[in-house]
This record gives structure tokens, sequence and C-alpha cells, in this order.
């Protein structure tokens, strides 16, 4: 799909060619808002997703004991917060927006720690139990 995305792009580039650079100029903007748009829509689906593991955590942990393991408190409202972010994204401007930019890199660190830390290569090396009936934080 990709391919035939990349193939009727460059006929629509070649086809607009002949109509001048500003027209070609005019459809890349819009298929650059385009691609824009579908990264946000699957960033607020894994976001959506992450939330509802979250959530079913503290279901069956409890809430007391879910906020006990900071980890997983940090996760959960880094999460929430990218979700809401994301979701008003569009409209917010000014120093809220700037906010909302800060947050994303904010929350690009936190998945690399959580991916790194966590991951069965890396964690047992810091943490020598890691995986061996202690949860996941």
């Amino acid at each position: 799909q990709l391919q035939l995305s990349i193939v009727h792009e460059n006929y629509l580039a070649a086809k607009l060619a002949g109509a001048g650079a500003e027209s070609h100029h005019q459809h890349m903007a819009h298929v650059h808002h385009e691609r824009e748009q579908l990264c946000a829509q699957g960033s607020i689906l894994i976001l959506a997703i992450l939330l509802v593991e979250n959530l079913a955590a503290m279901w069956a942990q409890g809430p007391k004991k879910f906020f006990k393991k900071t980890a997983q408190g940090v996760d959960f409202f880094i999460v929430a917060t990218s979700l809401w972010l994301e979701l008003i994204f569009e409209k917010i401007t000014g120093a809220n927006r700037l906010f909302a930019e800060w947050w994303r890199f904010v929350r690009i660190v936190h998945g690399a720690y959580e991916t790194f830390f966590h991951s069965p290569i890396v964690a047992p090396l810091f943490n020598p139990n890691h995986g061996h009936g202690g949860g996941h934080h």
C-alpha cells in the first residue's frame, strides 16, 4: 500500500510539474499535512492502548497498590497527559502549544527509558531479579 501511495504521489507530482512549481508545492504541503495527521492518529491510538493497559493494571492491583509503585504512577501520568495533549493539540496556541511540544520530548525520553531499562537484555544488568516474579516495576 505504501508503494502504491509513493507511485501515485510521483504520478501526481509529475502531472503537477507541468502546472507550475506553485501547484507542486501546494500538493506536497497537502501530502505532508495528510502524513502528519496519520502520525497523530497513530500516536493517539497507541496512547489509548497504553492507557487501557494502565487502567487494567490499576483495576487488577487496586489503586493504592498501583500507585505505591512510583514507576507505574509516573507511567500512568505521562500516558494520560500525553493522550490528553494529543487530543487537543490542534486547538492550543502560544505558551500552551510550546508546553505540548516540550511534553512530546518528555514522552520520547520516558519511552526510551521504559524500553531500555525494561528490556529482557538490559534490565538484568541493572536488576538481576528482573523478570523473576517482581512485577513490571
